[in-house]
């Protein structure tokens, strides 16, 4: 699945490893693309429906729709991977739609969430606890922790995480991973939970994950100490 022609040349995916709900997309997403190549579709088409299909979900969830909105949710994600894969595919990556590609997100994950939190009525220290767990641990994830890890010639990994990402699965929190939690609550009568689940499987994760860090780090300074 990694390595495939495309009339732009070889296309490859971002990585080797996927979170369980990316994966699912990805997979069905790399068999679209040979299709959507011979089409007029821009990877910055995509963005933008996506944007238009994000502000259409936050409406739905003040209107009260919510399993209507629920959908919304998973085309979103749809079109999220969508995107990125068309851009390597069609060799149409620029700084531009990488930037309306976070611009998307940003908007997304933080608006639709509010709108949520506020319609359900939540207490505002959840909705601020969310806001800044689910910022803080993508800015440390981006900027600190991957950096960190691309730079470490081996990395650890124990337990289950370690034998799924030894099958190409990531054990974890990621927007996919909270698209399918908010997807599935929007279903029930406890939506509520949505907005709790996700500040705190971001929050343990991110915990987990600086200290699988801080291991490998100190680790590496045992060894060069020797």
């Amino acid at each position: 699945m990694s390595k495939m022609n495309s009339a732009h040349g070889q296309f490859s995916l971002k990585r080797r490893e996927f979170y369980w709900a990316e994966r699912i997309y990805t997979n069905q997403v790399v068999k679209l693309l040979p299709f959507l190549d011979r089409t007029f579709l821009t990877p910055n088409m995509v963005t933008v429906s996506n944007i238009i299909n994000a502000v259409i979900a936050c409406f739905l969830i003040w209107g009260e729709h919510h399993k209507t909105a629920a959908l919304l949710v998973q085309v979103y994600l749809f079109l999220d991977i969508l995107d990125g894969n068309l851009a390597r595919y069609k060799n149409l990556c620029t700084p531009w739609g990488k930037i309306l590609d976070q611009i998307s997100d940003r908007f997304f994950y933080n608006i639709f969430f509010v709108v949520l939190a506020i319609k359900l009525g939540m207490d505002w220290y959840w909705l601020l606890f969310y806001l800044l767990v689910h910022n803080v641990y993508g800015i440390v994830a981006t900027f600190i922790i991957v950096p960190q890890i691309r730079r470490l010639k081996e990395f650890k990994r124990w337990g289950i995480k370690k034998y799924l990402m030894e099958r190409g699965i990531i054990l974890g929190m990621d927007l996919s991973t909270q698209s399918v939690i908010t997807t599935v609550l929007l279903f029930t009568p406890f939506k509520e939970w949505i907005i709790y689940s996700i500040t705190l499987l971001y929050a343990l994760d991110l915990l987990y994950r600086l200290i699988e860090l801080g291991i490998n780090l100190r680790s590496v300074q045992k060894l060069s100490a020797q």
